[in-house]
């Protein structure tokens, strides 16, 4: 939300929304009259509540980052994946029960690379496939069964030129757009006999 506005607008709407701050002590702080910070407060209010977001995402960074992320994935490269993540970069899941997915967000550049990388060698010793796709806008990765269905979408969301959050939509209901769906439940019940407990 605050990514709508400039420094200035930042400063102020944090140190008198979120403080408490008067306009005495936020004029002495950002070096600004009175005045002039209660005009940029209003704008900076204007801004918060109106739709879209100030500064759009560099669409060719992002298309770089996105196909350095899935390239060290394939290749198995943890450091590579770090490289792309923010340090406090966070991973969701939402298996709605119906597939298996942690429970809670993961968090840091190398727990999440990690956990990643393993998912996917793991996926490829099941067959599983990686393709980039575009879920809401956003770059992803849909993830694939030998027999063509999907088991996962994963989205990148990017911000200050790396990849801050992922979020992994497993949940079949949420996937039926997309054509045929997997049981990935099965599918890891078929690796020697043995169950996932998250994905």
């Amino acid at each position: 939300m605050l990514e709508r506005l400039g420094p200035t607008e930042r400063a102020v709407f944090v140190l008198h929304e979120s403080l408490g701050l008067d306009y005495a002590e936020i004029a002495e702080i950002v070096q600004r009259d009175r005045s002039a910070c209660r005009q940029i407060l209003h704008r900076a209010r204007l801004r918060v509540t109106a739709d879209g977001v100030r500064f759009e995402v560099d669409r060719a960074r992002a298309a770089r980052l996105a196909g350095d992320f899935l390239r060290a994935l394939r290749e198995g490269d943890v450091d590579g994946v770090v490289r792309v993540l923010a340090n406090d970069v966070v991973l969701t899941a939402d298996g709605g029960g119906k597939a298996p997915a942690i429970q809670r967000p993961m968090e840091g550049d190398v727990a999440v690379a990690r956990f990643l990388v393993g998912l996917t060698r793991r996926g490829t010793k099941l067959g599983v496939r990686i393709e980039p796709v575009f879920a809401n806008g956003d770059h992803a990765l849909r993830f694939r069964s030998a027999d063509d269905s999907t088991l996962a979408v994963l989205t990148l969301h990017f911000q200050n030129g790396s990849v801050h959050s992922l979020s992994n939509q497993l949940n079949p209901d949420k996937l039926r757009h997309l054509g045929r769906i997997g049981d990935l439940f099965a599918l890891l019940r078929g690796e020697d006999g043995a169950g996932g407990e998250h994905w």
